[in-house]
């Protein structure tokens, strides 16, 4: 893939994130939705999560798990995004007051 064709993808992701509450609001996936409202991006001839590639680029790595800080699955704000892991992510849940029964937390 040449770069001009790239940078046109990267800016295709973008124009699908509504990004008007500014700097601090979420950004939510304005396109596609996978399980529980997470954004369905189209990347490289995958199909993922669009907070996972707005974490990606943004900073340029695909962590284990990308957290949203905000608990709203839709949203793509970089500065609401965190890297997690796999006995991270149920703790968040669990400290959120979410339920995560797939590892035996509920409320």
């Amino acid at each position: 893939m040449g770069q001009a064709s790239h940078e046109r993808m990267i800016l295709r992701f973008w124009q699908n994130v509504d990004r008007t509450d500014g700097a601090d609001g979420c950004w939510p996936w304005l396109r596609a939705t996978l399980r529980k409202d997470y954004g369905a991006a189209y990347w490289q001839g995958k199909t993922v999560a669009a907070h996972r590639l707005a974490f990606y680029l943004t900073y340029g790595t695909w962590p284990e798990i990308v957290m949203h800080t905000c608990d709203n699955p839709s949203c793509c704000n970089p500065a609401h995004l965190e890297a997690g892991d796999k006995q991270k992510n149920p703790r968040e849940c669990w400290d959120r007051e979410r339920t995560y029964s797939r590892h035996g937390l509920r409320r």
